[in-house]
Protein backbone atom coordinates (compact mmCIF):
# COMPACT_ATOMS: atom_id res chain seq x y z
CA UNK A 1 0.00 0.00 0.00
CA UNK A 2 1.38 3.62 -0.68
CA UNK A 3 -0.16 6.74 0.02
CA UNK A 4 0.83 9.63 -1.56
CA UNK A 5 -0.46 13.74 -0.45
CA UNK A 6 -0.10 16.75 -2.19
CA UNK A 7 2.64 15.25 -4.93
CA UNK A 8 3.66 15.62 -8.56
CA UNK A 9 4.80 12.68 -10.07
CA UNK A 10 6.27 11.92 -13.44
CA UNK A 11 6.42 7.81 -14.21
CA UNK A 12 8.14 6.10 -17.52
CA UNK A 13 6.62 2.50 -18.20
CA UNK A 14 3.28 2.08 -16.58
CA UNK A 15 1.02 1.25 -18.74
CA UNK A 16 -2.52 1.74 -17.84
CA UNK A 17 -5.03 3.60 -14.81
CA UNK A 18 -6.27 0.94 -12.38
CA UNK A 19 -9.62 2.68 -12.24
CA UNK A 20 -10.72 3.97 -15.88
CA UNK A 21 -7.76 1.92 -18.04
CA UNK A 22 -6.90 4.74 -19.48
CA UNK A 23 -2.94 4.96 -21.31
CA UNK A 24 -0.98 5.92 -18.58
CA UNK A 25 1.66 7.31 -20.54
CA UNK A 26 0.05 9.22 -22.71
CA UNK A 27 -1.67 10.97 -19.43
CA UNK A 28 1.76 11.57 -17.78
CA UNK A 29 3.69 12.63 -20.81
CA UNK A 30 4.28 15.80 -18.52
CA UNK A 31 3.53 16.31 -14.63
CA UNK A 32 0.09 16.39 -13.29
CA UNK A 33 -2.19 15.60 -10.41
CA UNK A 34 -3.90 12.45 -11.46
CA UNK A 35 -2.71 9.05 -12.89
CA UNK A 36 -5.57 9.87 -15.88
CA UNK A 37 -7.61 12.28 -17.57
CA UNK A 38 -10.50 12.15 -14.76
CA UNK A 39 -8.67 13.67 -12.17
CA UNK A 40 -10.55 12.19 -9.64
CA UNK A 41 -8.86 8.63 -9.99
CA UNK A 42 -6.13 9.57 -7.11
CA UNK A 43 -2.34 8.13 -7.62
CA UNK A 44 -2.77 5.99 -4.73
CA UNK A 45 -5.22 4.25 -6.73
CA UNK A 46 -2.50 3.27 -9.25
CA UNK A 47 0.94 3.18 -7.41
CA UNK A 48 0.14 -0.75 -6.06
CA UNK A 49 -0.47 -2.21 -9.62
CA UNK A 50 2.51 0.13 -11.33
CA UNK A 51 4.97 0.13 -9.04
CA UNK A 52 4.52 -3.88 -7.59
CA UNK A 53 3.17 -5.73 -9.90
CA UNK A 54 4.65 -7.17 -13.11
CA UNK A 55 5.64 -4.31 -14.65
CA UNK A 56 7.84 -2.29 -12.09
CA UNK A 57 8.26 1.57 -13.34
CA UNK A 58 11.70 2.36 -15.27
CA UNK A 59 11.52 5.67 -13.15
CA UNK A 60 9.53 7.17 -10.70
CA UNK A 61 10.36 10.86 -9.81
CA UNK A 62 8.27 12.80 -6.89
CA UNK A 63 7.93 15.80 -5.96
CA UNK A 64 5.50 17.62 -3.52
CA UNK A 65 5.32 17.49 0.62
CA UNK A 66 4.63 13.88 1.38
CA UNK A 67 5.59 10.70 0.38
CA UNK A 68 4.66 7.49 2.36
CA UNK A 69 6.02 3.78 0.99
CA UNK A 70 5.52 0.94 2.05
CA UNK A 71 7.03 -1.36 -0.63
CA UNK A 72 8.28 0.18 -3.90
CA UNK A 73 9.77 -1.21 -7.66
CA UNK A 74 11.16 1.24 -9.93
CA UNK A 75 14.69 1.43 -11.86
CA UNK A 76 15.66 4.78 -10.91
CA UNK A 77 13.73 6.54 -7.93
CA UNK A 78 13.83 10.54 -7.75
CA UNK A 79 12.96 12.63 -4.83
CA UNK A 80 12.25 15.66 -5.98
CA UNK A 81 13.50 19.47 -4.17
CA UNK A 82 11.31 20.31 -1.57
CA UNK A 83 9.72 16.25 -0.59
CA UNK A 84 9.64 14.24 2.26
CA UNK A 85 9.73 10.16 0.89
CA UNK A 86 8.97 8.37 4.32
CA UNK A 87 10.05 4.67 3.73
CA UNK A 88 8.70 2.29 5.83
CA UNK A 89 10.08 -0.89 4.39
CA UNK A 90 12.17 -1.92 1.61
CA UNK A 91 12.21 0.57 -1.72
CA UNK A 92 13.40 -1.62 -4.70
CA UNK A 93 15.63 0.58 -7.16
CA UNK A 94 18.72 0.39 -8.84
CA UNK A 95 19.32 3.94 -7.76
CA UNK A 96 17.51 6.00 -5.61
CA UNK A 97 18.45 10.03 -6.40
CA UNK A 98 18.08 12.60 -3.06
CA UNK A 99 17.74 15.60 -4.76
CA UNK A 100 18.86 18.83 -2.30
CA UNK A 101 16.25 19.96 -0.07
CA UNK A 102 13.95 16.70 -0.15
CA UNK A 103 14.09 14.06 2.75
CA UNK A 104 14.97 10.78 2.89
CA UNK A 105 13.42 9.21 5.92
CA UNK A 106 11.74 6.26 7.98
CA UNK A 107 12.99 2.91 9.18
CA UNK A 108 13.07 1.41 5.91
CA UNK A 109 15.59 0.39 3.14
CA UNK A 110 17.33 0.69 -0.32
CA UNK A 111 18.48 -2.66 -2.48
CA UNK A 112 20.32 -0.58 -4.75
CA UNK A 113 22.48 2.57 -4.48
CA UNK A 114 21.54 5.97 -3.24
CA UNK A 115 23.03 9.13 -4.13
CA UNK A 116 22.34 11.83 -1.25
CA UNK A 117 21.93 15.74 -2.00
CA UNK A 118 19.23 16.34 0.63
CA UNK A 119 18.66 14.91 3.45
CA UNK A 120 18.63 11.49 5.35
CA UNK A 121 16.90 11.37 8.42
CA UNK A 122 16.14 7.91 10.07
CA UNK A 123 13.24 6.92 11.86
CA UNK A 124 11.33 10.01 10.66
CA UNK A 125 10.77 11.74 14.39
CA UNK A 126 11.54 8.40 16.69
CA UNK A 127 14.98 7.12 16.38
CA UNK A 128 15.30 4.73 13.76
CA UNK A 129 17.84 2.65 11.22
CA UNK A 130 17.47 3.51 7.76
CA UNK A 131 19.30 0.85 5.98
CA UNK A 132 21.29 0.82 2.01
CA UNK A 133 21.86 -2.19 0.69
CA UNK A 134 24.12 -1.05 -1.54
CA UNK A 135 26.57 2.13 -1.57
CA UNK A 136 26.19 5.53 -0.34
CA UNK A 137 27.86 8.78 -1.90
CA UNK A 138 26.92 12.12 -0.49
CA UNK A 139 27.03 14.66 -2.51
CA UNK A 140 26.74 17.93 -0.14
CA UNK A 141 23.93 16.09 1.49
CA UNK A 142 22.91 15.70 5.66
CA UNK A 143 22.90 12.69 7.97
CA UNK A 144 20.22 14.23 10.19
CA UNK A 145 20.88 11.95 13.60
CA UNK A 146 19.66 12.43 17.18
CA UNK A 147 20.59 10.74 19.99
CA UNK A 148 18.44 9.92 22.71
CA UNK A 149 20.99 8.21 25.21
CA UNK A 150 24.34 7.35 25.53
CA UNK A 151 24.21 4.28 23.84
CA UNK A 152 21.30 4.85 21.77
CA UNK A 153 20.87 7.12 18.81
CA UNK A 154 19.62 7.24 14.73
CA UNK A 155 21.46 4.98 12.88
CA UNK A 156 22.44 4.41 9.05
CA UNK A 157 23.82 0.87 7.77
CA UNK A 158 25.00 0.90 4.60
CA UNK A 159 26.07 -2.78 3.07
CA UNK A 160 28.42 -1.23 0.88
CA UNK A 161 30.89 1.78 0.58
CA UNK A 162 30.30 5.00 1.99
CA UNK A 163 31.54 8.56 0.46
CA UNK A 164 31.52 11.39 -0.33
CA UNK A 165 31.23 14.93 1.45
CA UNK A 166 28.11 16.51 3.76
CA UNK A 167 27.52 17.38 7.01
CA UNK A 168 26.45 14.85 9.99
CA UNK A 169 23.92 17.16 11.47
CA UNK A 170 23.58 16.22 15.17
CA UNK A 171 21.47 16.57 18.48
CA UNK A 172 20.89 15.05 21.78
CA UNK A 173 18.68 15.20 24.94
CA UNK A 174 19.24 17.27 27.32
CA UNK A 175 21.82 14.98 29.38
CA UNK A 176 22.70 12.98 27.00
CA UNK A 177 26.45 12.90 26.04
CA UNK A 178 27.67 9.71 23.54
CA UNK A 179 30.91 8.88 23.32
CA UNK A 180 32.10 6.70 20.46
CA UNK A 181 28.78 5.90 19.58
CA UNK A 182 28.34 4.15 15.71
CA UNK A 183 25.87 6.13 14.12
CA UNK A 184 27.01 5.28 10.35
CA UNK A 185 27.77 1.69 9.85
CA UNK A 186 29.71 1.23 6.68
CA UNK A 187 30.84 -1.44 4.42
CA UNK A 188 34.49 -2.14 3.20
CA UNK A 189 36.31 0.67 2.06
CA UNK A 190 33.89 3.56 3.38
CA UNK A 191 35.96 7.00 3.34
CA UNK A 192 34.36 9.61 5.59
CA UNK A 193 37.20 11.99 5.69
CA UNK A 194 34.59 14.19 3.15
CA UNK A 195 32.56 15.05 6.54
CA UNK A 196 31.72 17.79 8.49
CA UNK A 197 30.37 17.81 12.01
CA UNK A 198 27.81 20.53 13.38
CA UNK A 199 28.97 22.58 16.05
CA UNK A 200 29.98 20.82 19.69
CA UNK A 201 30.23 17.29 18.04
CA UNK A 202 33.39 14.93 16.90
CA UNK A 203 33.49 12.71 14.23
CA UNK A 204 35.69 9.79 13.55
CA UNK A 205 36.12 7.20 11.52
CA UNK A 206 36.98 3.54 13.09
CA UNK A 207 37.28 0.69 11.04
CA UNK A 208 34.54 1.01 8.50
CA UNK A 209 32.11 3.11 11.00
CA UNK A 210 31.79 6.73 11.38
CA UNK A 211 31.67 7.89 16.01
CA UNK A 212 30.56 10.44 17.63
CA UNK A 213 31.62 12.56 20.55
CA UNK A 214 29.59 14.86 22.03
CA UNK A 215 32.15 17.63 22.91
CA UNK A 216 30.82 20.32 25.75
CA UNK A 217 29.33 18.23 28.22
CA UNK A 218 31.12 17.43 32.03
CA UNK A 219 29.31 14.81 33.65
CA UNK A 220 31.39 14.72 36.83
CA UNK A 221 32.31 18.57 36.91
CA UNK A 222 36.06 17.72 37.49
CA UNK A 223 36.75 19.97 34.65
CA UNK A 224 37.27 17.92 31.55
CA UNK A 225 34.62 17.29 29.40
CA UNK A 226 33.30 13.88 29.03
CA UNK A 227 35.02 13.70 25.30
CA UNK A 228 38.28 14.51 27.09
CA UNK A 229 37.57 11.85 29.52
CA UNK A 230 37.85 8.96 27.03
CA UNK A 231 40.72 10.59 25.72
CA UNK A 232 42.61 10.42 28.83
CA UNK A 233 40.71 6.79 30.12
CA UNK A 234 39.48 8.80 33.51
CA UNK A 235 35.88 7.78 34.66
CA UNK A 236 32.99 10.29 32.97
CA UNK A 237 31.27 9.63 36.60
CA UNK A 238 34.04 10.34 39.24
CA UNK A 239 35.60 13.38 39.99
CA UNK A 240 39.06 11.77 40.86
CA UNK A 241 39.68 8.61 39.04
CA UNK A 242 42.67 7.71 41.04
CA UNK A 243 41.52 8.68 44.18
CA UNK A 244 44.40 10.83 45.34
CA UNK A 245 42.21 13.72 46.12
CA UNK A 246 43.41 15.73 43.36
CA UNK A 247 40.92 16.35 40.44
CA UNK A 248 41.19 14.75 37.02
CA UNK A 249 40.75 18.23 35.63
CA UNK A 250 43.56 19.63 37.62
CA UNK A 251 46.03 16.69 37.50
CA UNK A 252 45.74 17.26 33.35
CA UNK A 253 45.72 20.54 33.56
CA UNK A 254 49.06 20.54 35.62
CA UNK A 255 50.81 17.59 33.39
CA UNK A 256 50.04 14.64 35.62
CA UNK A 257 48.26 11.07 35.17
CA UNK A 258 44.68 10.99 36.12
CA UNK A 259 44.70 7.49 36.41
CA UNK A 260 48.05 6.98 38.49
CA UNK A 261 47.46 7.70 42.61
CA UNK A 262 50.20 9.92 43.77
CA UNK A 263 48.97 8.99 47.45
CA UNK A 264 52.36 7.84 47.96
CA UNK A 265 53.96 11.24 46.99
CA UNK A 266 51.63 12.99 48.88
CA UNK A 267 52.30 11.17 52.13
CA UNK A 268 56.02 11.26 51.36
CA UNK A 269 56.11 15.30 51.23
CA UNK A 270 53.81 15.26 54.59
CA UNK A 271 55.40 13.14 57.00
CA UNK A 272 58.83 14.78 55.43
CA UNK A 273 58.03 18.32 55.14
CA UNK A 274 61.04 19.88 56.50
CA UNK A 275 62.94 18.56 53.59
CA UNK A 276 60.50 20.57 51.57
CA UNK A 277 60.82 23.61 53.45
CA UNK A 278 57.42 23.09 54.66
CA UNK A 279 55.64 23.32 57.95
CA UNK A 280 52.11 23.47 59.61
CA UNK A 281 50.16 26.36 59.32
CA UNK A 282 50.29 27.12 63.50
CA UNK A 283 53.97 26.35 64.24
CA UNK A 284 57.17 26.95 62.97
CA UNK A 285 59.96 24.19 64.25
CA UNK A 286 63.78 24.82 64.76
CA UNK A 287 64.43 28.03 63.13
CA UNK A 288 67.16 30.02 63.35
CA UNK A 289 66.20 33.00 63.48
CA UNK A 290 69.82 34.89 62.74
CA UNK A 291 71.50 37.67 64.73
CA UNK A 292 69.04 40.30 63.74
CA UNK A 293 66.29 39.00 65.93
CA UNK A 294 68.09 36.68 68.76
CA UNK A 295 71.33 37.97 69.99
CA UNK A 296 73.37 36.16 73.18
CA UNK A 297 75.05 38.55 75.66
CA UNK A 298 76.28 37.84 79.47
CA UNK A 299 74.05 34.82 79.33
CA UNK A 300 71.36 36.00 78.11
CA UNK A 301 69.76 35.91 74.96
CA UNK A 302 67.48 38.72 73.68
CA UNK A 303 64.57 37.76 70.85
CA UNK A 304 62.59 40.78 69.78
CA UNK A 305 59.81 39.98 67.26
CA UNK A 306 58.29 42.49 65.00
CA UNK A 307 54.38 41.96 63.27
CA UNK A 308 54.32 44.08 60.24
CA UNK A 309 51.84 44.55 57.27
CA UNK A 310 51.66 45.67 53.40
CA UNK A 311 49.10 46.05 51.02
CA UNK A 312 51.08 44.92 48.15
CA UNK A 313 54.12 42.59 49.51
CA UNK A 314 56.01 45.38 48.47
CA UNK A 315 56.25 47.95 50.94
CA UNK A 316 55.81 46.97 54.82
CA UNK A 317 55.19 48.73 57.71
CA UNK A 318 55.02 48.04 61.32
CA UNK A 319 51.51 46.77 62.80
CA UNK A 320 52.28 46.98 66.55
CA UNK A 321 54.58 47.58 68.38
CA UNK A 322 57.50 44.99 68.67
CA UNK A 323 57.84 42.08 71.41
CA UNK A 324 60.67 41.48 73.30
CA UNK A 325 62.30 38.67 75.46
CA UNK A 326 65.48 38.13 77.50
CA UNK A 327 65.88 35.03 78.15
CA UNK A 328 68.91 33.47 80.77
CA UNK A 329 70.77 30.64 78.84
CA UNK A 330 71.72 27.96 81.30
CA UNK A 331 74.11 25.98 79.17
CA UNK A 332 76.79 26.01 76.47
CA UNK A 333 73.90 25.12 73.99
CA UNK A 334 70.30 26.16 74.35
CA UNK A 335 67.82 25.96 71.34
CA UNK A 336 64.58 27.83 71.22
CA UNK A 337 61.39 27.73 69.68
CA UNK A 338 58.13 29.99 68.13
CA UNK A 339 55.29 28.67 68.14
CA UNK A 340 52.04 31.23 66.46
CA UNK A 341 48.85 30.36 68.25
CA UNK A 342 45.50 30.52 65.97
Amino acid sequence: MITITSVMAHFEGARRCLVCSADIRSAFSGRSRGPCRDNSHRICELLPTSLIGHEPIRRLMVYGFSFFAIAVQAAVLSVGNGTVFSVNETVSANQVLVDSGAVLSGDGALTGNLLLKGSLKPGGGAVGIFTVQSNLVCDGGIFELHAVSNTVADTVDVSGMVGGSGLVLLSAIAGVSPQGLAVVLGGAGSDYSGLSVSPGWLIRQEADNLLVHELAHDDDDDGLTDYLETIHGTDLHSGDTDGDNFSDGFEVAHGYNPTNSHNAMVDFIRNNGGTFGLYESNVVVDVAVGQLALETSGGMADLSLQLMKSDDLTTWTNAAPPVEWSIPVEANQQFFRVRAEP
